[in-house]
């Protein structure tokens, strides 16, 4: 139901209550959607117990018909005493001042204290809210904060933990106990690390969060954590999209993959029973001499010093490939709508929003190999569904996996050719790591594609010193070759065609090929413009 909030448009409306859309699918859902605006709940028939969103998080909550306010927290935190509380209560309500106020002109606070006190009554509100199992709510997206609202940030997802445990929804943390007793959790990418959430302490949220964890009720039992706790807090992770189920047993990594990421990987060579590849369609030139298959290479012409192909050092190439590897395997089967948090159909403002709010938050992380491919990852999808042709029918694409789980080869087959993209793009740049992974994911993602055997070659070609690439030539043209007659249509086989022609210095048929491949822009063209001819 949290979808209902999730495709709200701007300036809309969404009126229901906590049996229909409940208190934390609607605050994650309007989290995830990166919406503003105010929740207006009829805990009166006035309007006046609302709470409101800035980029999908709570920075003012005003909620004074839950029974808390300033002077009782006042009493709980031990600032001042119970007959003392309820003479300032009378004069509130007598001077019609409000409790801050109150609190002020009577010294009880000064200025930083009650900002704290104001922080914690917005929490205290807000998981007071958990108590109410029916309560009805309007979400007004865009609607900006009443400034007679104090301001206060809250984290979501402490404040959901603890309204799980301490409200009326708990039966929904008894629901998730009961489906998922042995089921195994992985922590996903947008986690936080090192903040503490949950108010465990440090040693306990080092146990949690550690790399490669697979989290269960076990585990977190294991970790000295009683069974409502453990349940309340993977319900959270969970309803926040922070974790992921885990497959009871971890597939295996097809060999050819596992090759690519060892240190100076064997070369593959042709098979001797191979059958000659046939003349594709274009007047591509085909070699059919089995002593000397690659490209005929020209004598060097005097003139400038030839730019120089930079060799990628194993160790780095296996570095970045890990550190992509566990950026983007958590959100491997996710579709382009769950990477973004949006609802499937959600229009360009909704998109819009969600893209931004993940860019500023991938920006702070800087230029590593794996923020940059996520950023990559995440502004492919973004560009694909605003794309006025591309976005119509990949939603067609993720609407019809919905209805039959068979229909699921062609969206990732869509998907699959999108990695290629990406990782034909990021050789250039010298991401040799992160290309093999995204190779090796569009090889999982469509089988029947079988030019991924050349691109990967291309990888290991693209890394090898001058010497090296001159023995890997031969093999690696075989498999252009293949990849042409299976994808003639194929602009990224052409490019990587193009570039092995002008490295043998063959500069007439590499510009051939870039004109059929008719991507100008594309950054391997200026690295194949910029070798000696």
């Amino acid at each position: 139901m949290g979808s209902r909030i999730e495709s709200v448009r701007p300036g809309g409306t969404v009126d229901a209550n906590f049996r229909e859309i409940p208190l934390p699918e609607l605050l994650f859902g309007i989290l995830r959607a990166n919406l503003s605006g105010r929740v207006d709940f009829a805990l009166r028939p006035e309007p006046r117990n609302r709470i409101f969103f800035y980029d999908g998080v709570p920075i003012g909550v005003d909620l004074p018909d839950t029974g808390l306010n300033l002077i009782h927290l006042a009493v709980e935190r031990g600032f001042l005493g119970t007959e003392r509380a309820k003479e300032l209560e009378r004069s509130a309500e007598i001077n019609k001042r409000s409790p801050a106020q109150v609190l002020i002109d009577h010294r009880i606070l000064g200025p930083a204290e009650l900002d704290a006190l104001e922080g914690a009554l917005a929490r205290s509100q807000l998981i007071r809210l958990f108590d109410f199992s029916e309560l009805g709510f309007r979400f007004i997206e865009g609607a900006p904060r009443d400034e007679r609202c104090a301001l206060a940030i809250l984290e979501l997802l402490p404040v959901v933990y603890r309204g799980l445990k301490q409200g009326r929804d708990r039966h929904q943390v008894n629901r998730f106990l009961e489906a998922h007793e042995r089921s195994n959790f992985k922590l996903g990418p947008t986690y936080p690390q090192g903040v503490d959430p949950f108010g465990w302490g440090v040693a306990m949220e080092a146990v949690i969060a550690a790399p490669e964890r697979t989290l269960s009720l076990a585990v977190l039992a294991d970790a000295g954590l009683d069974r409502e706790t453990s349940g309340a807090a993977l319900l959270a992770l969970k309803l926040a999209g922070m974790v992921e189920l885990r497959e009871a047993a971890e597939r295996r990594e097809p060999q050819r993959l596992r090759e690519v990421a060892k240190e100076a990987a064997p070369r593959e060579q042709p098979r001797p029973d191979s059958k000659e590849p046939k003349e594709p369609p274009g007047g591509l030139l085909i070699h059919r001499r089995q002593d000397a298959p690659e490209p005929p290479a020209k004598k060097h012409k005097t003139g400038p010093t030839p730019v120089a192909q930079v060799s990628v050092p194993a160790s780095a190439h296996d570095a970045e490939y890990q550190e992509v590897r566990d950026r983007l395997t958590p959100l491997r089967g996710q579709n382009y709508f769950q990477l973004l948090r949006a609802a499937v159909g959600s229009d360009l403002a909704q998109l819009d929003r969600a893209y931004r709010f993940f860019q500023r938050r991938l920006e702070e992380e800087g230029n590593g190999y794996g923020p940059r491919a996520h950023r990559d990852l995440l502004e492919d999808a973004y560009r694909c569904l605003r794309d006025p042709k591309q976005g119509p029918h990949y939603t067609q694409l993720v609407e019809a996996v919905e209805k039959s789980a068979v229909l699921a080869k062609e969206r990732l087959a869509f998907e699959a050719l999108h990695n290629i993209e990406r990782a034909i793009r990021a050789v250039p740049e010298g991401r040799t790591g992160t290309a093999a992974y995204l190779l090796a994911w569009a090889e999982k993602q469509d089988p029947t594609r079988r030019d991924v055997e050349a691109y990967l070659g291309f990888v290991d070609y693209w890394r090898g010193s001058a010497v090296e690439r001159v023995g890997q030539r031969g093999a690696l043209v075989q498999r252009l070759n293949r990849a042409i007659e299976q994808h003639p249509d194929e602009a990224c086989v052409k490019l990587c065609y193009a570039y092995v022609y002008a490295d043998a210095h063959d500069q007439e048929s590499a510009l051939r090929l870039l004109a059929e491949a008719d991507r100008p822009d594309h950054p391997l063209v200026a690295r194949i413009r910029a070798l000696p001819h």
